[in-house]
């Protein structure tokens, strides 16, 4: 079954860098594979002559108006951007994004035909403390009554995310099984955390996960290709 790998640059690279990365990388044939660098280097994706998928980092909450820096998903679709991450977890802590703030940018996306990818996950002390799902369900409820087409989640838990630290395959399973089990319809949920070639193929062997939100290791185009193809 074909899975969803996405590639997170966060704010690595230069002109150069992702000419380079485009030119050694290989694209599988059996996953969707997705792109997201920075927003100033989307036609680098945009532009390669094999139709690569690209995914925004982030989105404004607002659709228009004096918002200094920030992209709306309107900016995002008329460019030809068909997915975006919302959430994850280094825009909620560095930014300040709450609940509320993430799931305005759901809506914004969606209503601009964008298919949004949610992170949620738990910090280390939730973990330890043995009260992650309860933090998820707060993530997750404000999606309960959306539309049942296309909701695709991201699981990162704070916690492994490049630290190296992966959790227990039987974990992943559990909280995977966890947020599919909150709705009563059929969803999509990524693994993102530490995610590298040597451990790729063993976390897409979990049989209720439907692909990988890669960080650190797409830096490397030679390593996400084998990702990308596991």
């Amino acid at each position: 079954m074909s899975k969803i790998i996405a590639a997170n640059f966060k704010m690595h690279g230069d002109v150069d860098f992702y000419s380079s990365w485009l030119k050694k990388f290989e694209l599988p044939k059996q996953n969707t594979v997705l792109f997201a660098p920075p927003y100033l280097y989307f036609d680098c994706f945009l532009k390669d002559e094999r139709n690569l998928l690209v995914m925004s980092q982030d989105v404004s909450d607002e659709e228009i108006g004096p918002f200094t820096s920030q992209i709306s998903a309107k900016m995002l679709n008329e460019i030809g951007v068909e997915f975006s991450l919302i959430g994850h977890s280094e825009t909620r802590d560095k930014m300040g994004f709450t609940n509320k703030n993430v799931f305005q940018k759901f809506l914004s996306l969606r209503a601009n035909r964008i298919t949004p990818i949610i992170c949620v996950g738990e910090s280390k002390d939730y973990r330890d403390g043995g009260k992650h799902f309860g933090f998820l369900e707060e993530q997750l409820s404000f999606y309960k009554a959306e539309s049942k087409t296309g909701l695709i989640f991201a699981y990162e838990p704070v916690w492994s995310i490049g630290t190296g630290i992966l959790p227990k395959s039987s974990e992943i399973f559990e909280v995977v099984e966890f947020i599919k089990s909150y709705f009563d319809f059929k969803i999509k949920v990524l693994y993102g955390g530490s995610v590298n070639a040597s451990n790729a193929k063993d976390l897409l062997r979990i049989k209720n996960l439907d692909g990988l939100l890669v960080g650190g290791a797409s830096l490397k185009a030679e390593e996400f290709a084998m990702i990308a193809g596991s």
